[in-house]
């Protein structure tokens, strides 16, 4: 749901939905889990789609550290926020 709101540019609601997602991942799943990671990278997404970037790429960083943890180095997963972080940390500089 988070993704498909963000998808509209429904921000607001894209974030409360990752945020109780987030919440019931935290309660129900391993403490580093794919799924959360996945979660925090949406949020990320969102913060990256409003111009936040100092946020997003705070959020892309804490889910590469769970998907580099769990997945291995040459998941798409970890590809992924890899080149995310890469693209934010260069417009901010």
């Amino acid at each position: 749901m988070a993704d498909a709101q963000r998808g509209l540019k429904n921000y607001e609601e894209a974030l409360k939905h990752a945020d109780l997602a987030l919440e019931i991942f935290q309660k129900s799943l391993p403490q580093k889990h794919y799924k959360t990671a996945w979660v925090i990278e949406i949020m990320g997404n969102v913060y990256e789609a409003r111009k936040e970037l100092n946020k997003a790429l705070d959020y892309y960083k804490k889910a590469a550290s769970i998907y580099c943890e769990v997945l291995d180095s040459k998941h798409y997963y970890v590809t992924s926020i890899t080149e995310c972080i890469k693209r934010v940390s260069s417009q901010i500089k």
